[in-house]
């Protein structure tokens, strides 16, 4: 099996990228050699892996900075900025002007809002978890959630601005309280929220664990962000 390159010698891997040259070899061990039933399954999925390493451009920009974040959510922009949030005390954020170097900013609220510690007790610091920002009827949505490890009792909860940009005069997140939660009677888990409008421009948010429930879907109200179904 071949792939491109910029010389015509087969045997000159010099000449191609070595992630490329290690794939071929791969995929030439799987030919002749005998990998069982799964054979098959091994060679679509490096003839695919092949398929998008050699889409890529041959070299990617690296980041610089403070650009480290757990649990990032997606990336917007504000005001000729990007913005991106993680889990930690407050939901920290980072910013950047060219996606490429990123500095830190400001955590989005000083401490959970009591309502999310009564209804998760066990959960005795401010670490937020997982959070997805939103643009929606010229406001920013942040939900996150707040649980602990192992655990249904869980909430997902909303905060708002009008803005990303703690520059802006108009910068505060207010705290829109619950979305959803979950509990030793549920099974599903309330947390990892993710956002998305449908074709039809229905608001959606996944979310979910591993626990029994897996992976649920709730439909949004648009106005408010909250739900208006049942999740399934």
């Amino acid at each position: 099996m071949n792939f491109p390159c910029t010389t015509t010698t087969h045997q000159n891997r010099c000449a191609q990228p070595r992630w490329m040259s290690a794939l071929q070899s791969t995929l030439e061990g799987a030919l002749t050699c005998d990998a069982g039933p799964y054979r098959a399954l091994l060679l679509l999925w490096l003839l695919g892996l092949s398929l998008v390493l050699s889409s890529m451009p041959g070299r990617a920009a690296a980041f610089t900075g403070n650009f480290l974040l757990h649990d990032p959510s997606r990336i917007l922009k504000c005001n000729g900025k990007y913005f991106m949030y993680g889990t930690g005390p407050g939901i920290p954020s980072r910013i950047s002007t060219d996606l490429v170097h990123w500095t830190e900013g400001p955590p989005v609220m000083k401490a959970v809002p009591a309502w999310a510690h009564q209804a998760v007790p066990r959960a005795t610091s401010e670490f937020a978890w997982a959070p997805d920002v939103f643009f929606l009827n010229n406001t920013y949505y942040l939900f996150y959630s707040f649980s602990t490890f192992g655990s249904k009792v869980s909430v997902i909860g909303l905060m708002s601005s009008p803005t990303l940009d703690p520059q802006s005069p108009g910068y505060n997140w207010k705290d829109e309280g619950l979305v959803i939660a979950s509990s030793n009677q549920t099974d599903y888990n309330a947390i990892d929220p993710a956002l998305i409008l449908d074709a039809q421009g229905e608001l959606w948010m996944s979310f979910g664990s591993f626990f029994k429930g897996g992976i649920q879907l709730v439909k949004l109200n648009k106005k408010s962000a909250k739900p208006i179904s049942q999740p399934f």
